[in-house]
Order: structure tokens, then sequence, then C-alpha cells
């Protein structure tokens, strides 16, 4: 999504992550647009085979280890809404035994891919949108990888950051923090980090103003176990509620930053020669159905090692 986007609908809030009453989307991305929004893997490594149901083999209401320290989960919310079955699938990572990277097409100067061929290409076994973008693929807010730094400057009305690479000893290999509870500073102690919009409070209250747009979902969460959670949802919510249902389900959120909604909110694990797709679809002002069934292209994902 891009917040300078006539679409009015999908992501996040044109004001700032406490108001939260407008939203915004990726532009540049149309559904008629061909080569743009759908994406085709390329450069493939090594074949893999896609379920045609990616929950197939899952627990409902509990986790499936699909790798050492890395397990999916599957879960159900009974809250109204428009379309969909109200399924909700979250990755659960444990960065003490799996590497989290973050893969930008900008900084790389390649082409933008979906997700599952981010996956493919980069030998990743789970990936999920890392932002919102601009039409040239540029970041909304900050982001900053090994390989160099996004245009845009940390912004002051985003406080959530994923961080990964750690400059030093003794560190948690990755996390997601709200610079307004743990301090700016932790961002400079990481060689990778996203910025973007949180959805709770420093007491895990849900910030986000209820309104009556919905989209579908790709969230990045933390537990108090600190794993990293990638969060997606195909069924639409608005994202005040959409936080409320999580922080229902037995997941111990910590922190939760907004990453990407609408038809582009991206969810991919691979493991064993298997892919599970998960897309989104519906968006309030874009595409309010449920018929998306490809992975649009995306500049930027972070990733599972």
């Amino acid at each position: 999504m891009e917040a300078d986007s006539a679409r009015d609908g999908g992501g996040a809030a044109k004001g700032d992550e406490v108001s939260g009453d407008e939203a915004t989307t990726s532009a540049g991305q149309s559904e008629s647009v061909a080569g743009t929004p759908y994406a085709e893997p390329v450069g493939v490594q090594q074949p893999v085979r896609r379920l045609t149901d990616p929950d197939e083999g899952l627990t409902v209401g509990g986790w499936t280890e699909l790798a050492p320290g890395l397990e999916v989960g599957v879960f159900h919310s009974e809250v109204a809404h428009v379309v969909g079955d109200g399924t909700i699938r979250v990755v659960r990572i444990d960065p003490g035994k799996r590497e989290l990277v973050v893969r930008s097409a900008v900084l790389s100067q390649s082409s933008w891919q979906g997700a599952d061929g981010w996956a493919q290409n980069e030998g990743l076994l789970a990936v999920i949108n890392a932002s919102m973008f601009h039409p040239g693929g540029e970041s909304v807010f900050a982001l900053r990888t090994p390989e160099g730094s996004h245009p845009t400057a940390w912004r002051d009305d985003a406080s959530a950051a994923f961080l990964a690479g750690p400059k030093g000893e003794g560190a948690a290999p990755a996390r997601l923090i709200d610079t307004t509870c743990a301090g700016q500073d932790l961002v400079a102690t990481y060689t990778t980090a996203v910025q973007g919009w949180r959805l709770l409070g420093c007491d895990r209250t849900p910030i986000w103003k209820r309104n009556a747009k919905v989209w579908s979902h790709a969230l990045i969460g933390a537990d108090g176990a600190g794993n990293i959670l990638f969060i997606h949802a195909r069924t639409p919510w608005n994202t005040r509620v959409f936080t409320e249902i999580l922080l229902d389900l037995p997941l111990d959120v910590r922190t939760l930053m907004y990453a990407e909604g609408g038809p582009e909110a991206s969810l991919v694990v691979s493991t064993d020669g298997v892919e599970r797709v998960w897309v989104g679809s519906y968006e309030t002002g874009f595409t309010e159905h449920d018929r998306n069934r490809l992975a649009w292209n995306l500049p930027s994902v972070v990733g599972v090692k």
C-alpha cells in the first residue's frame, strides 16, 4: 500500500497510529494492470508443491511445527465479517533457532515478486509483507538492511520497529519493539530495521480507532517469550477489531505492527518442498470482494531462513 494513493481503504491511517481513522493503500497496483499486481516466480531454485488447501495438515486451534523454530497456528473467530470464514493464520518463529531477514527489491535493484517468489528465490521458509510502499517501491516508513536504507527518514508518527541483526553480543537476534515504550536507542543497535504503525499501547491496549472500513490483514507481532509472529487474515475486519480478536487468542501478543492490508496482504510458508500461500482480497473502497487468489508483487518482505 502506498500513502499517496488515491485508494482509500486497506492499509493504515493517513494521520498517525493513534488516530487511525482513515486508511490508505499501496498505490501503483491495480487489479487490471498486467505485470504489476500479480507475480510469477522467476529463477526458482528448487521445485515446490503448492497445496491447494494451504491449511492441510495444520492443527486448528493450536500449533504445528513445520521446521525447528517455526510453527504455524490456525485459529478461528466468530466476530462478524462481511466475507470470508473468520480464519487467522499465525507463523510463530523462534529467533534463537531461525534467522529473520528483510529483503528489498529497491536495495537489491531487483524485480518485485509475490511472497511466493521471494520465498522460492531467496530460500526463505516463511515470508510476509514488510511495509506499505510508494509507487517506486520505497517503504512508506524507514527501512534499513545491511544493503542500505530506503530514502524515507524515521517518522515521528510511527513507533513500532522490527529489528534484526544485532551489532553487539548478547542482544536478541530479532525483536519487535515499540519505541514509545522501549526507547528509540535500540533501533541503532541493529543492522536491520523496519518501521511501522503500532497497534497496541505500552499497556497492550488497542489504539486504532474503530470505524466501518475493513480489509484483509498482514501484521508482524511478538509474544511474551520473544517469538516473532507473522499474522495473516484474509477475512476482512476493521484493524481495531482485528487487534482485539488477536488479544483474545492464545497468542500472548505483546507488540503488534501493521504491515499491509487488502489484496497485497500475503503470507507464505515453504518447508520440505511444500508451499502454503495465503493472500488477502477484500478492501473497502478498492477490492470489495473475496475473489483474489493470486499473490501480488511486493517490493519488500520480512523472511525466515
